[in-house]
């Protein structure tokens, strides 16, 4: 019988504190290309929208993978925009998705942030930015398909002032 035979210790990932070096590693084994903009923040295009992977906090244990819709609509689209987002979040847990007014246009975004204050495994890293990015993404298909009009202005990609890796 083998109700206590201990079982073979499965491999485990340690914790590690959550660094910014640790999300450029995990991107890069990915071969995902991306930038530092002049801010000095971490960044990256995915399906022609701009995502950031900010660290939080006091002790910057906070990760959070933020991206923004590369299309903007009129401010009055607001309310059209919020029930998109209610929709959404009814089958789905993430991202969380708000939009705001910047220069009289609608600027819509998407957020999953995580506290890591006691550490985090490699392996749970890469899910939680790729969870941040592929939910992002498919909040952003879920806008396209409501806001299919071409004549929405695309907001340009890149700039001067972005370091590509």
């Amino acid at each position: 019988m083998g109700f206590f035979t201990k079982p073979d210790a499965a491999p485990t990932s340690q914790n590690a504190p959550l660094t910014r070096e640790r999300v450029e590693a995990f991107l890069t084994s990915r071969e995902w290309r991306y930038f530092v903009d002049s801010d000095g923040d971490l960044g990256g295009n995915w399906d022609g929208k701009v995502f950031f992977f900010f660290l939080m906090g006091e002790k910057q244990e906070i990760l959070q993978v933020r991206g923004r819709w590369n299309r903007t609509l009129p401010a009055s689209a607001e309310a059209q925009v919020a029930l998109v987002a209610n929709e959404f979040n009814r089958d789905k847990i993430w991202p969380k998705v708000y939009a705001r007014v910047e220069d009289d246009q609608l600027a819509v975004y998407t957020e999953v942030a995580t506290d890591l204050e006691f550490g985090v495994a490699d392996d749970q890293l890469g899910q939680l930015i790729e969870c941040g990015l592929f939910t992002g993404l498919q909040f952003f298909d879920a806008l396209d398909a409501r806001f299919p009009d071409t004549a929405a202005q695309t907001v340009a990609e890149g700039g001067a002032d972005v370091d590509a890796r």
